[in-house]
């Protein structure tokens, strides 16, 4: 059977002919034309989310080819890890003007807590190891600089995760996060999932410091089961559930599950672009 709302329309005409326009809401056409149509539908979402999901790794790209100079050379680490902060200072005059506006009193307005939760992630991120191009290869700073800008070109270019500390580990591309992860994160983690707590007494598993929800969210998904966000309390403060987000992107980051850490970073795009039922973005 056709899938696409286009074949379906075309498959309903051809055997309606003139009365296709005609149908009956409850009518099995009339059905297969809403799912073929919420088919669609969803699609295009998925593929908006990806476009934007992929945008953030060619903006950071964009802004470290950016500072290249005019005769290449590789970097120091520190050179690297002054422009890694320069970038993320990026939102710092926006969020000064905000907070400046807000009055005393009132809750912070939805951009700020956005901003303020994509500062929080990507500072983050530099703790365990900020993905970026490798900017201590010639060969891969020569490729750099005649990127066109777009999303495939990233795959030839080579990849390094570069932490708070300046140690830089070769990464890949697309981030899959396996580099920047210590021995010492892995093991409480590795420790829980092979059961060894469960073969001696000695062995005594740390779990990551997070709150227990997170956790819980995270076991849930691990386990098959639907990512839930939407659970959030009502007295929780105005950006509560994407602050949650934020969060379970921290935990993801922590134990290294790529699938994990897209799925919510999907979740924390569409809360972001998507208007609310008013017409009002999140």
């Amino acid at each position: 059977m056709p899938s696409s709302l286009q074949k379906v329309q075309k498959h309903v005409n051809k055997k309606k002919g003139a009365k296709a326009s005609a149908l009956h809401e409850f009518s099995r056409d009339a059905r297969r034309l809403r799912r073929a149509g919420n088919r669609d539908e969803k699609v295009s979402r998925s593929n908006k989310i990806q476009r934007m999901s992929n945008n953030q790794w060619t903006e950071r790209t964009a802004f470290f080819r950016d500072q290249l100079p005019d005769v290449l050379h590789p970097f120091e680490t520190a050179e690297i890890q002054r422009l890694i902060e320069e970038y993320l200072a990026r939102h710092d005059e926006e969020l000064a003007e905000l907070r400046g506006e807000r009055r005393e009193g009132r809750p912070k307005s939805t951009r700020q807590v956005q901003l303020e939760q994509a500062v929080d992630v990507e500072r983050k991120e530099y703790v365990s190891g900020y993905w970026m191009p490798d900017l201590q290869d010639f060969e891969s700073l020569q490729k750099m600089e005649a990127w066109d800008g777009e999303w495939t070109g990233l795959a030839n270019l080579r990849f390094a995760r570069v932490d708070s500390e300046g140690r830089v580990k070769t990464s890949q591309f697309p981030p899959k996060g396996g580099s920047s992860m210590d021995d010492e994160k892995k093991k409480p983690v590795e420790s829980a999932v092979l059961y060894s707590w469960q073969n001696t007494k000695k062995d005594v598993v740390k779990l990551p410091d997070f709150g227990p929800d997170i956790v819980r969210r995270w076991l849930r998904f691990a386990y098959g089961g639907p990512l839930i966000i939407n659970d959030v309390p009502d007295d929780f403060p105005t950006g509560a559930s994407t602050s949650v987000l934020a969060q379970l992107y921290a935990f993801g980051e922590y134990i290294q599950d790529i699938s994990f850490r897209l799925c919510v970073l999907d979740r924390l795009i569409s809360r972001i672009c998507e208007p609310d039922t008013d017409g009002k973005y999140r």
